[in-house]
Formats: structure tokens, C-alpha cells, sequence
């Protein structure tokens, strides 16, 4: 960095160490100060005078009589036609137009002096329009070579001596001793503040110095009232006698007795404890308001807002808003306006700065300290770590995080908030943070989250399912809030608020007031608008986000609920938990809640995706088992967002409710919305080195710049540097910066909108750039959603049982019919509505059978074959249980009363719970075999009971183990999950672009090998490791690692030393292997080269994807939105194909539901990256090529013209930032990845090649100008500073204007080269478009024939622009000039490819780049 710095100021240095802004105009030949000229003194009044010059025409011979070289260029601009500039207009004059060698039709000004004052008339030798005819000229005014003008005349008009003045003669050179000699008696303006104690000024300072005095009262306040507010300690010795001093203490009766709140209860759920876990380090600040207080505030917000006002009424009185035919305006213009200016500039840039860094603790200053125990609002911050996504071999992200430590040493991350605290019903206190109540214990002195603690086991449920009472349920009430989640919808005024307190918009409003002021107010207006519109954009993405968030919580309506008894209807918001409700059909459920009574049908698309409506059963009677909501209670629980449908049963259906508001899955779903981790990306990082280092440059070139006009000669008001030094500044260190970030995040996140893929956080979008590990989920994203049933492979029974053919038509004569009644009857199948519902894969098994599924109110459901001749009744039916891993049903048979017991279960329990006898040899080998084939293989058993009576029946159904056992393998089942049509090319095409695929799947193992297999992610070629954990009689559960084809088992140390001596070797774990490989610390050694993770839980998944993360890959995750909700959260990418509610927690939503989505994004991401990368490397660059402008300008005391600077800051600095963020992304997936180090080597030679070769050809252009023999450089007479204006009309402003502008587009197009990630810079229509017409605008405004439009550039070819004795550029040197731009385009465009981006970048990443992560693809 400092190697660039010292760079970039030697080429400034040579940029602007042209011509020394006192070097004198006779060190130029050409000039007319070195041909003779005269200066007389014309007095209008005794004491009062006006300088006139006379000035010959530049002529001379050389030694050999030859005209000298600048001769003829003067005689040809001396000719060139012309218009008298009275009065003086901005751009080009309305008088007529004339030769000054042609005396017969010529114009000139002509002043007539009466009564001491001066009045000037446009006269002519001609009628023409805007002017008096006048052919009585002298002679000497008729001479084509002489040229008459005067120190006031603002364009160096033709002029004569005044009429009515006495002009003496004063010599040929004008020193200040000859000035001297013609006093100058000016008029002297009068304005309104001349002592700054005028009355207005003293009530600012009166009003701004109470601001301080009432903050220094309160503080005194403050400190008083605080030492006041002793903490009170309780003693709490009797816990159950105490009063309300715990929170499990308040539930009541039917609640279960207290314990500590940081502990555990042993009744408590584990939701619970972990959500009494996750609060324990949130830190609890009390407050009290006070009225003074108030008062104070917003006296202070009052008086801060007024800041700007003042400023304003500054920039209006600088550009003569204030001006009346008695005062000039409020302030001397000339003297005093801009000491004003400066100082109100810095006093509004510290207020606000200081506002914008404690705007979050602005609220509880203006409150006093106080207890937890007595305080009104409590301040509550939790901590969250923060992790840096991108592994930083720079090290500047560490450096950045070391200065932050040591310059914020006590700084947290974390969100903060301060809430009100309310009063419940019963008089105790809480606050709602976070959507969760907080009530205040008195034992702890400290507020803790709420929480009833209800029954965990089946029986107990049941027993406790009576309802509430009314003051139960108050008491429930008061601890847990109201069921509903209380997220609001800010108002526009806080929006507004959020989105512009911060120190880059302050940074922005404090460089336009700059601009405004200095009455550069079309780009200031222009950019003020950009920002706007990109806040307005901002602002409406956060709304939206918000509204959709808003739409899914509020949700409200009637209830049937159990109270003291009696069924009443409340509002859902009323609901508590342990309230016995009435479900109903059709109905969006409010609450979580477990089903004591009936069964029905619910759709959970909301939540998991699948559009395939689940049945849900009552919780089982003969039970003592734990109840979890997201394990083995998953199929007795209604999830609050679902719906319920209708079965057309007329059933009754009773419910407990367990969890309300926040607690509820919807409620933990909106939680991860609201409140997501904080992150830091590596790009964000380097950008704050680079726009610390940009400050840094900006100041030191600020401040030269001011320097430069302050030591000017000919320069007056020199304080008015400070302007043009902050516009240096705003040029290095752009406004427009984050402003063109988020609009090329926009312009990507509307890309990916039109191929189907929704960007919920558009800062994400460059981070899939870095992708570097992609994991999947199998089921629904790499194959199509569900299964399609294949068959079944009956076993033959016999003294060694074997299997027999495959089976696909379940109709057919040759299976046997025991296998016909299990496939009829083993599930869990409901109808709704004549259709069948429940699981997908049970459904279409069933539907294999062709039988008939009978559900009469009243009666217990039977199946019946398609002719109706065979018939079996549902007697019991056991649900599906995770620990079991398997289901049955007891059925009888109608016509014979035979009891039959069916199992379906994973093929693994199957063999434990059949009779050995029964369990062919090959068992284990024929389904592993069938799973290897893509096929989701289950077990089936029967058992074949007696006849029983209802009492003996009871019995036997009471022991559900007793049921599973001594069963018969009746054989496999196989269900075929096929590969999505684009699966395949999708993962192929990340491998090809260096992207390793894992799949992390809920499956089996084998499975996930075959389809890793046909979907590429691993090669035909590959041999398949399994690692899984096998029960051993000595040792326990030990981990085996076997090959899926050959069946070959290896130790632990075979594999480490193979996985890195072979790339034919692919490894795939188990959940269980999963889990023994974190416990014993060994997952780190092989998780790089683990393709396939099986059987993985939902935790799973989340750990899996965090353990990649932490090896330094950005990892992305893609799953179908249910329960990988966890993953896609948690990822630096995740990407749900899915349109359920719950895949908002992903940053990105595919509604496609197709692989392509993540190539596209990946895509999209590296080209979004490269292309945002280009945009702030063109800002930069602009910003440094504006030194190089800058400093010749202010070294040379000249200025650029008003349009000239719009055309820059405005047409391509705003036009061409835009046009870049249009470049679209690759539709090819390279092996690279675009660099997201701003600091990186790259990056750093770019800038430094690009500025040092810039500087280089202004140098060589000014230089060409300067040695024109023609060149005569500007040199300032007394000019005010604040008249910029008078400071552009020179050749070098103008040749400098051009040249620069031709850099910069320049640089907008070495900024779009690449073509690794992005389309050719060709291909990006409008960014060419822009680019040319821009090009051809300054093309014909500089090297065409002057026009009025190139006038209001002030382009030196036009005689309005470089009036007499100065001549207007020759054409031939325009020419020149544009054909050195063009060689400086050229120039810099080869550098960029060649040396950046071709040849000489790969021969060195070659040779020095080292990939600090190595991946097998």
C-alpha cells in the first residue's frame, strides 16, 4: 500500500510539474505581453480609475525574415469570427457576430462615464440586433491589430477608451508600483452582518449554547439520580414459600414445582432448556425516563436538525438568494462567507458523526440508570460471534480485526434493543425482546424468558388433558405472552431513519453541501438523486422482506377451548399452553399443539415442502414414552402454520396445546429471519483497508490541492481552497461508492429473478463467486420429490429361505397372497375426500395393490380387494417410531377371523425382529445390492395369531414389543428415486468449475452411493468406502470401514493413508460414523475427501456444513426448505428449491426446484463479484485520475468549466458505474474464481499500472501543449476564488478536460475487461452503447467546429471561450491531442489484458499462486 501511495504521488508529481502557476507570460514568445502592449489609466472620477491595455497582434521574423512559427495561428485566430460578450452571459452571447479584420463590420464596447459611474453599450459598424450602430470609430480602433480592453471587462471584449474619462499613458509593463498610480475607487456592498452580534447571530449562539448548558445540567442529574438507585439484593431461603420469585414457581397448581431458572427442570423440555441456555449471557441495563430528560432530547433533536437549515441559508447567501437592491446578501462574500461556511461545515460533520456513532445509546443517555428490580425500560444486549467467511491469506482481514480490537477494545457484536417494561395481570414485570417475554425474578434480579413447564410423557399428557381454568390460564398467560408473534411493520419514518443514519450518508450529505455551495448544483442534484433512488431501493427490499415476514405472523381467529370446564371461543391470540382445543377442518392452525383425541390430515407444505398431506394420529394410551415434538412425536403434533383438511369424517379431534407465540415452529422460523447471524465476508474487510487508505490519500491530496490555490499568484479569497480541496477529496473517496455496489447487487438479484431463483439478501450474491464446497440434499433436489414403488423380492420359505424373482405387478397371480394382504395393509393410509393421503411412498405401495381403502364414521377402516371378494379390518395400527425404525398393524381377516400381525420397517430391523429361520443367507448382501441400484429398500415380516377374544385382544395389543416379535420375513420392498433430468449435467458442470459436491442425505448409504454415482458426483471408476458403526461383542459399537462393491473392509489407518495416495477413492459415512468421528476428533483428517454423508438428522446436516465451512471453503448447501432449514441457514450460500414458507430462512429460494438454479447462481455469483470488484476499481481509478486533473488544474490556477465538470462527475462517472453493473455473467463455468482481495497483488498492479501510464500521457499531452509555439498559459489577475468561473477559459483547462475524460471512460472499460466470469466487455450492449455515444459527444464537442453547445464546455476552439488577445486551439493540435487519447486508451486497455489479465498474470499465478485449500472434485 505505501509502495502504491509513493507511486501514485510521483506520477501526480510529474503530472502537475508543467508550468509553475507564477511563471510570467514572457517566458512564452507568443504571448502578447511580449509584443509591446501599453497600459493606460482612464480616470472616471478624481479619485477613482479603471487599467486599459492596449495589445498588438503577435508578429515577428526570425533571423532569416521568416515569420515566426506563432505567427500565422495569431493572425488566423485574430480573424476568426467573434461576438461581443454585454451583458455577460454564461455560455454563448446574443449580440452579433463579426471580424475583427474586417473594420467595416466590427463590434466593440464601448464606455461612457457620467456623473463618475460607467455605463457599456454594444456598438457596431453595422445594424445588427442587441446594439447600436457607430461608424465614427479612430482610426487606431479600426487597426485588425490592435486590440483595446480593460481590467473590468469580464471576457476581454473589444473595447475603446470610455467617453467622458481622462486615460494617461502608464508604460509597457504593468508592476504593482504602475498599478498603483491609477487608485481603483470601488464601490464598497454593503451586508446584513458586519459585527456577528446582530441579533439573529446572537440567538443562534444563545440557542446552540443551551444545547450544551441543558446536556451538562442532565448529566449532573443523571449522576445524582443514579447514585440514588442502590441495587436491592433478595434473599430468597424458601423457595416454595416465597412470593413470586421464580417463574416455574407462578405456573400454578397444575404446574410442576420450581427450580433454579439457570438449571434445568427435570420435568422441563429440552426446547426449553436450551432456550434458558441461549439468554444466559444477554446483558440487562435498566433505565428510567425523566420529563427534563425529554425535554432535553428533544430540544437537542430540535436544534441538530436546524444544523442543516443554517448550512442551507450559507449556500443560498453564497449564490445570491439573499440579495436585495440594499444588501449584497448576509455575509461579505468576499471576506467572511467562506470562514462561515468552513466553520459550520466542521461543526455539522462532528455533530452529526457523533449522532450517527452513538445513535444507539442516544436514547438511554437521556434516561437515568436504574435497578432491574424498579426500572422502567431495560436495555438488553445479546452477543453473537461473528465469523469471517472467506479464508484470508493476506492476513488483512485479521489486521482489520486486531485494529478494531484495539481501537474498540470493549466492543461487542450483537443485537441490541431497549424495551418497555409492562405489567402482567397479577403485577409482575416483563418485557418482550426478541418476540419472547422476559418476566423479572426476583430470586436471579435479573428478567428470564417465560416458560410453562407441561407434562413430557404420553400418559401424563393425557391425564392432564382437561383444559384450564380461568385463573390458570391467566397465570399461564402472564408468563409466556400472548399467542401471537408481535412483529410490526416499521414506519416509513424509521425505514427512513435506519437506512440513512450512518457515516456514509453523512459523508454524502457533507461533500454535496460542499458542491451546493460552491453552486455546483447539477451533479450535486444529480448524485443527491442516485442516492436517493439507491436508498429508495434499499429501503423498499427491507420493507418487502419485512411485509412478507408481517403477512406470515399476523394471523388471528376463533378458537374452541376448554375453560373450567366448558367450551367457550376465544381468540387464537388467547390460546396458552395446556389448553385443551377443539381442532378443526379446514383450519390454519395458531399453535403448536398435540392431538389427544381423533386423527386428521395436514397439509405441512408451509413448512417442509412436501405437497403430499400427512395424517396425524392421536398420542398413544398405553404409553409412558417421552413426547418430542420434532422426533418420535412428530406424526401426533399439528406445527402452528399448517393446515388441517378436510376428511369428511365429522370427527372430533381435541388437542393440547404445547408451545404458543415465538415458541412455536412458525414463531422459530420467523426468529431466524429476523435475527440471523451476523457475518463478515473477506471483500468487506479489504474494502474497509481501501477506503481507509483512499481517506488517507484524499486528505493528503485535499490538502496540496489547497495548499496550491492558497499560494497561488493572482489569486484572492484564497480561504475558498477548502472547497476545491474537499471537492479533491470527494474525488478520491467517492459518494457514489456503496451506492454502486448495491446497484449491481440489484441488477444481478433482478437476473436471478428471471431464471427463477429469488435473492431474499442480495449481499450474498457475490459471496456464491467464492463457492468452493457445494452440498446437497438427495431427496426432492438431486432426485425428483417422492419415490416411485418398484416392487417387492418375496422370500421363499423353506429349511434355508431364499429369495425368489422380482415382483412388479402387485396383482399377479404367481405372488403369494400373505404378500398381498402386507403391501394392502402395512401403513399408515387415510383418505380425504376419496383421495388418498398420508405418506407418498405408503400411497403408492398401497395403490399398487389396486385394493381399496374403506373408511365409514363409526366403524374401524378395512381394505378390500379390487373385486371386493377379500376383505381384512384394522385392528390396532402402530405408528411408524424412529428409535424402532419400523411400523406394524394387527389386521383380521373378515371371512376367517385370522389375526395377522404385518411389520414394515428399514431392512436392518426387519432381520432383528424375524426369526432367523426365516432370514435368507444373502440378505444383507441382496438388499445392499438393490440399494447400490438406487433403490429405498424396506423389510416386511408377518406373524400369523390365533383368533382371540376382546379381552385377550386388549392384552396382546397393550405390549407392543411383544407384537413385533417372533415374526417371519415375508421379503424386500423397493421404492426408485430418480434423478432429476438435469441433475447430472448441473453437477458435472460445478466439478468442471472446481466446486467439490457432497451429498448430505437422511438416507442409506447405499442409496446415496448409487445416486452420487448416476448423477456424476462421483465417478463410474471411483471405489466407494463406507464407514459405518457395527455392534461387536467385545468392543461395542466400533467404526468399520468396508468398499460397497467388493465388500473389503479397512481399518482407520488404511483409509488415511489411501484417501491422500489415490484419487480413485471416495469415502461415504453413516450418521452414527458421522457422530463417532466428531467425538473422537478425527473428522477434520477426512472430511475433505467424505462424498457421501448418510442417514445425517437435521442437527447433522447442520454440523456437517458448519465442519466445511471451518476448513476455509465458502460453502453453499441446496435442499428442499424442510428439514435442511437448519443447513440453509447456516451456510455462506443456501438455496432452497422450494416455495414453502420455511425456505425463506435461505438466502435464495429457486422456484424452478432444478440443479440448474445453482449453476446459474454460481454463475451469476462470480460474475456479480468480478463485475462489483470492476465497479469499485472504477471509482477508484476515477478518483485517481482526478488527481492528476486536480492537481494541474490547482497547480496551474486554472479551473475546469461547470459542464465540463457534470460531463465527468455526471455523464460517465454515474452513466458508465451503471453501464458496468450491466455486464452479465458467463453462460460457461471456468475453473477460476474471480479474486475478492481488494489488496491483493492483482488488484494493486492494476490500479498502480493503470494511474502511472495515465499520468505518464497527460504528462506527454500537456507537455505537447505547452510547447506549442503558439501556447500563451493563463495567469490570474487578482481573481476571486469563489469566482471559479473566470479561472476556465484557458487551452490548458480545456485540453486537461478533455484528456482526462477520455482516461476515465477509459478506465470504465479496463474495468469490464475479463472475460473468465463476465461476457466480453463487447457483449455488454449497453455499457458500448454509452461508451460510444459518450466518446462521440466529446469527440465532436472538443475536435469538431465550436457550436454553442461546445461553448457551454468552454472548450478552448471557440473565440467566446478564448477571447482577444488570446486565440482559440488550432484544430490540428485538437487532432493530435485526440490521437494521444487514443494511444493512452490503447495503451492501458493491452496493459490491463496482457499483463492483468493474459499472459503475464497466469505465468506468475503459475509460478506463485498456492491453493491454501486443496479439493478433490
Amino acid at each position: 500500500m505505501l509502495g502504491r501511495l509513493v507511486l501514485l504521488g510521483a506520477a501526480a508529481a510529474a503530472a502537475v510539474g508543467l508550468v509553475h502557476a507564477t511563471e510570467l507570460q514572457k517566458d512564452y514568445p507568443a504571448c502578447p505581453v511580449n509584443h509591446s502592449p501599453k497600459y493606460y489609466c482612464c480616470m472616471t472620477t478624481p479619485e477613482s480609475g479603471v487599467i486599459y491595455m492596449r495589445y498588438n497582434r503577435p508578429s515577428g521574423k526570425d533571423k532569416n525574415g521568416n515569420d515566426l512559427p506563432f505567427v500565422k495561428y495569431y493572425e488566423e485566430g485574430w480573424n476568426k469570427a467573434r461576438q461581443i460578450n454585454l451583458p455577460n452571459a454564461k455560455y454563448k452571447p446574443d449580440t452579433p457576430e463579426y471580424k475583427y479584420d474586417e473594420p467595416e463590420k466590427t463590434c466593440r464596447v464601448m464606455a461612457i462615464v457620467r456623473d463618475g459611474a460607467i455605463t457599456e453599450e454594444v456598438q457596431c459598424t453595422f445594424n445588427g440586433a442587441n446594439s447600436k450602430l457607430n461608424t465614427s470609430w479612430t482610426e487606431e480602433s479600426r487597426d485588425p491589430t490592435v486590440f483595446f480592453t480593460s481590467v473590468t471587462n469580464p471576457r476581454n471584449n473589444n473595447a475603446t477608451f470610455p467617453v467622458g474619462a481622462t486615460c494617461t499613458e502608464l508604460g509597457g509593463e504593468l508592476t504593482p508600483a504602475v498599478r498603483a498610480k491609477c487608485p481603483g475607487g470601488a464601490w464598497v456592498p454593503k451586508y446584513r452582518v458586519t459585527t456577528y452580534g446582530e441579533w439573529p447571530l446572537v440567538l443562534i449562539y444563545t440557542l446552540y449554547a443551551l444545547v450544551f448548558v441543558l446536556i451538562g445540567l442532565w448529566l449532573v442529574v443523571r449522576k445524582m439520580n443514579s447514585a440514588r438507585q442502590l441495587p436491592v439484593a433478595v434473599l430468597v431461603t424458601d423457595l416454595e414459600g416465597g412470593s413470586k420469585k421464580l417463574l416455574d414457581e407462578r405456573g400454578g397448581p397444575e404446574t410442576p414445582a420450581a427450580k433454579p431458572s439457570h438449571a434445568a427442570s427435570i420435568a422441563m423440555r429440552q426446547s426449553e432448556v436450551n432456550l434458558r441456555q441461549s439468554v444466559e449471557d444477554i446483558k440487562q441495563t435498566g433505565y428510567t425516563s425523566s420529563t427534563f430528560a425529554n425535554v432535553v432530547f428533544v430540544y437537542m433533536s430540535i436544534m441538530t436538525f436546524a444544523l442543516n437549515a443554517i448550512v442551507i441559508v450559507l449556500i443560498c447567501d453564497n449564490t445570491g438568494k439573499f440579495e436585495t437592491k440594499k444588501y449584497q446578501g448576509i455575509f461579505d462574500t468576499f471576506n467572511e462567507l467562506i470562514n462561515v461556511f468552513i466553520a459550520m461545515w466542521v461543526i455539522c460533520a462532528v455533530w452529526f458523526g457523533t449522532v450517527v456513532s452513538f445513535k444507539e445509546k442516544l436514547f438511554n443517555f437521556y434516561r437515568t440508570p436504574d435497578t432491574l428490580a424498579t426500572c422502567e425500560y431495560v436495555h438488553m444486549f445479546k452477543p453473537e460471534t461473528t465469523e469471517v467467511l472467506l479464508a484470508d491469506r493476506s492476513g488483512v482481514s485479521q489486521f482489520v480485526a486486531r485494529v478494531e480490537k484495539m481501537l474498540f477494545p470493549k466492543a461487542q457484536t450483537g443485537y441490541e434493543e431497549t424495551v418497555q417494561v409492562q405489567f402482567a395481570s397479577d403485577g409482575s414485570r416483563f418485557i418482550e425482546f426478541q418476540h419472547l417475554r422476559f418476566t423479572y425474578d426476583d430470586n436471579e434480579q435479573r428478567f428470564v424468558p417465560g416458560s410453562v413447564v407441561l407434562p413430557e410423557h404420553f400418559d401424563q399428557i393425557l391425564s392432564d388433558a382437561n383444559g384450564l381454568t380461568t385463573e390458570e390460564h391467566r397465570r399461564r398467560l402472564d408468563i409466556v405472552g400472548r399467542n401471537a408473534i408481535e412483529v410490526e411493520m416499521p414506519t416509513f419514518y424509521r425505514s427512513i431513519v435506519n437506512e440513512f443514519f450512518s457515516f456514509f450518508y453523512i459523508y454524502q450529505l457533507m461533500c454535496y453541501y460542499v458542491w451546493f455551495f460552491t453552486n455546483y448544483s447539477y451533479v450535486a442534484a444529480l448524485n443527491t438523486v442516485v442516492i436517493v433512488v439507491a436508498a429508495a431501493v434499499n429501503i423498499f427490499q427491507k420493507r418487502h422482506m419485512m411485509y412478507s415476514v408481517v403477512t406470515m405472523t399476523h394471523y388471528q381467529c376463533d378458537v374452541l377451548v376448554k375453560r373450567d370446564g366448558t367450551w367457550i371461543t376465544v381468540s387464537s391470540t388467547d390460546v396458552a399452553p395446556g389448553d385443551l382445543v377443539k381442532v378443526q377442518e379446514n383450519w390454519e392452525l395458531p399453535c403448536d399443539l398435540v392431538i389427544v383425541k381423533g386423527s386428521t390430515v395436514c397439509d405441512e407444505s408451509m413448512l417442509t415442502g412436501e405437497s403430499m398431506p400427512v395424517q396425524k394420529f392421536p398420542i398413544p394410551d398405553d404409553s409412558s414414552d417421552a413426547y418430542v415434538a420434532e422426533g418420535s412425536g412428530k406424526k401426533y403434533t399439528l406445527f402452528s402454520g399448517t393446515k388441517t383438511l378436510s376428511s369428511g369424517r365429522n370427527e372430533e379431534i381435541l388437542a393440547v396445546a404445547q408451545s404458543t407465540g415465538a415458541h412455536t415452529s412458525r414463531g422459530q422460523l420467523v426468529q431466524a429471519i429476523l435475527y440471523p447471524v451476523p457475518v463478515r465476508f473477506k471483500y468487506d474487510e479489504h474494502l474497509k483497508v481501501v477506503v481507509v487508505f483512499l481517506f488517507i490519500l484524499g486528505f493528503i491530496a485535499a490538502y496540496l490541492a489547497m495548499k496550491f490555490l492558497m499560494e497561488g499568484a493572482g489569486l484572492s479569497n484564497t480561504n475558498f481552497g477548502f472547497v476545491y480541496g474537499m471537492f479533491m477529496f470527494s474525488a478520491v473517496l467517492s459518494p457514489l461508492l456503496p451506492v454502486v455496489i448495491t446497484v449491481g447487487q440489484v441488477n444481478a438479484a433482478k437476473r436471478l429473478t428471471g431464471q427463477g431463483v429469488f435473492c431474499l439478501n442480495p449481499q450474498r450474491i457475490t459471496l456464491c463467486g467464492k463457492v468452493r464446497v457445494f452440498c446437497f440434499d438427495k431427496t426432492g433436489t438431486i432426485t425428483k420429490q417422492g419415490l416411485d414403488y418398484r416392487g417387492c423380492v418375496p422370500v421363499a420359505a423353506g429349511a434355508q429361505p431364499t429369495f425368489t424373482d422380482e415382483f412388479n405387478d402387485m396383482t399377479s397371480s404367481s405372488l403369494s397372497q400373505v404378500m398381498k394382504y402386507a403391501l394392502a395393509s402395512c401403513h399408515a393410509v387415510g383418505s380425504l375426500n376419496g383421495e388418498l393421503v398420508g405418506n407418498e411412498v405408503e400411497v403408492k405401495m398401497f395403490k399398487s395393490t389396486q385394493w381399496k381403502l374403506i373408511e365409514i364414521e363409526g366403524k374401524k377402516p378395512v381394505v378390500q380387494s379390487a373385486d371386493g371378494s377379500d376383505e381384512l379390518e384394522f385392528v390396532k395400527r402402530f405408528e411408524f417410531d424412529h428409535h424402532r425404525m419400523s411400523m406394524s398393524v394387527v389386521m383380521r381377516h373378515a371371512a376367517t377371523g385370522k389375526i395377522y400381525v404385518f411389520c414394515k420397517g428399514s431392512y436392518e430391523k426387519m432381520q432383528q425382529v424375524s426369526n432367523a429361520d426365516s432370514v435368507p443367507a444373502d440378505y444383507k448382501m441382496k438388499a445392499e445390492s438393490l440399494a447400490k441400484d438406487g433403490c429405498y429398500v424396506l423389510g416386511i415380516a408377518v406373524k400369523e395369531v390365533a383368533p382371540m377374544g376382546e379381552e385377550a385382544m386388549n392384552a396382546f395389543l397393550a405390549d407392543r414389543d411383544a407384537v413385533e416379535t417372533d415374526l417371519s420375513l415375508l421379503g424386500l420392498i423397493m421404492f426408485r428415486n430418480e434423478l432429476k433430468d438435469d441433475s447430472r449435467d448441473a453437477i458435472l458442470t460445478l466439478k468442471k468449475g472446481d466446486i467439490r459436491t457432497v451429498m448430505i442425505t437422511g438416507d442409506n448409504a447405499m442409496t446415496g452411493c448409487y445416486i452420487a454415482r448416476a448423477s456424476g458426483m462421483v465417478s463410474d471408476e471411483a471405489r466407494v468406502i463406507l464407514g459405518d458403526m457395527v455392534a461387536d461383542p467385545e468392543l461395542g459399537q466400533t467404526l468399520v470401514w468396508k468398499d460397497v462393491d467388493s465388500y473389503q473392509t479397512h481399518s482407520l489407518e488404511d483409509i488415511q493413508q489411501a484417501v491422500y495416495g489415490s484419487d480413485d477413492i471416495e469415502l461415504a459415512v453413516t450418521g452414527k460414523a458421522f457422530d463417532y468421528l466428531v467425538k473422537m476428533d478425527l473428522i477434520k483428517s477426512l472430511l475433505l475427501n467424505i462424498r457421501i454423508f448418510s442417514r445425517m438428522t437435521p442437527q447433522g446436516k447442520v454440523d456437517c456444513v458448519k465442519l466445511h465451512m471451518d476448513t476455509g471453503a465458502v460453502t453453499g448447501m441446496c435442499g428442499d426448505g424442510g428439514n435442511d432449514c437448519g443447513a440453509l441457514r447456516i451456510a455462506h450460500v443456501g438455496v432452497a428449491l422450494s416455495e414453502a414458507e420455511a425456505s425463506v430462512v435461505s438466502p435464495f429460494t429457486s422456484k424452478t426446484k432444478s440443479l440448474n438454479s445453482i449453476v446459474d447462481l454460481v454463475l451469476e455469483g462470480r460474475g456479480a463479484l468480478a463485475t462489483s470488484f470492476g465497479n469499485v476499481k472504477f471509482l477508484i481509478m476515477y478518483g485517481l485520475v482526478g488527481i492528476g486533473l486536480r492537481f494541474t488544474m490547482y497547480y496551474n490556477s486554472v479551473f475546469v468549466g461547470e459542464w465540463g465538470f457534470i460531463y465527468c462527475d455526471g455523464v460517465i462517472l454515474v452513466g458508465l458505474s451503471y453501464a458496468i453493473t450491466r455486464s452479465r455473467p458467463l453462460k460457461t463455468m471456468g475453473t477460476q474464481r474471480p479474486t475478492s482481495s481488494l489488496v491483493g497483488p492483482t488488484t494493486v498492479v492494476s490500479l498502480v499500472g493503470q494511474t502511472v501510464i495515465h499520468e505518464l500521457f497527460l504528462y506527454a499531452g500537456m507537455h505537447h501543449l505547452m510547447t506549442q509555439p503558439w501556447y500563451c498559459p493563463f495567469t490570474p489577475d487578482n481573481i476571486d476564488l469563489t469566482k471559479w468561473w473566470l479561472l476556465q477559459d484557458s487551452s490548458l483547462s480545456s485540453s486537461l478536460w478533455f484528456f482526462v475524460c477520455y482516461q476515465q471512460m477509459c478506465s470504465a472499460i479496463t474495468c469490464s475487461l475479463g472475460s473468465k466470469f463476465r461476457r466480453m466487455v463487447f457483449r455488454n450492449y449497453f455499457l458500448m452503447f454509452y461508451y460510444s455515444l459518450v466518446f462521440a459527444i466529446l469527440t465532436w464537442v472538443y475536435v469538431g467546429e465550436p457550436t454553442r453547445f461546445s461553448d457551454w464546455f468552454r472548450v478552448g476552439s471557440s473565440t467566446n471561450v478564448m477571447g482577444l488577445p488570446d486565440i482559440p486551439l488550432p484544430k490540428t493540435f485538437r487532432v493530435e491531442l485526440f490521437l494521444i487519447t487514443l494511444a493512452n486508451t490503447a495503451t492501458v486497455i493491452f496493459f490491463e489484458w496482457f499483463v492483468i489479465l493474459g499472459p503475464v498474470r497466469t505465468f506468475f499465478r503459475n509460478r506463485c499462486h498456492k491453493d491454501s485449500l486443496t479439493l478433490k472434485m
